[in-house]
Parts: structure tokens; sequence; C-alpha cells
């Protein structure tokens, strides 16, 4: 009886390491990948504020566009697509297996 509960405690000892490794090597990988994306990609323009004045809107688009939390206008203009959608409709969405 008193090898069995050893040889469990062992298996448990083994398993808790085990996972306690798994998991530090998730958290590092985890801290690695934030670190990466956290850096500007070279080449693409970056989101943040670059410091430079907001343009002043039009009386007409500041009337329909919301402000946001620093004052500014969110409205902007969309230009018009290069080329207009193709008239073919899109394939159906199928899904294999199960019901």
């Amino acid at each position: 009886m008193y090898r069995a509960v050893a040889q469990r405690q062992r298996l448990v000892s083994r398993i808790r390491s085990v996972s306690f490794v798994i998991g530090a090597v998730a958290v590092a990988a985890t801290a690695g990948l934030a670190a990466t994306f956290a850096q500007a990609i070279p080449g693409h323009a970056s989101t943040a504020d670059s410091g430079r004045p907001a343009p002043a809107a039009s009386p007409a688009s500041t009337a329909t566009s919301h402000p946001t939390k620093a004052g500014r206008s969110s409205a902007t203009q969309l230009a018009p697509p290069a080329q207009p959608p193709s008239s073919t409709p899109a394939a159906p969405v199928t899904s294999s297996g199960g019901s």
C-alpha cells in the first residue's frame, strides 16, 4: 500500500513540475510576442498621434461628426473605390462533417 502512495506522489509531483514548465514557457512566449509586436514595423505608418496639428474642419463636416476625447473631429472623407465591386455573388459558405 505504501509503495502505491509513494508512486502516486512521484507521478503527481512530476506532472506538477511539467505543468509549471509549460506555463513558464507560455508566459515567456507571450512576453516575447508582446515585446515584438510593440515595436514599430518598418515601412508601416504609425497609428499614434505624430504631434502634427489637425487640419481645420469645415463647418458642414463639424456639424455631422462626433468629437473625440481630444476635441478633434473624427469625420473623414473616404475616396471611392478604384474599381466597382464585382457583380458575381460570393460562393456559399460550406462546412464539412458533423451535423
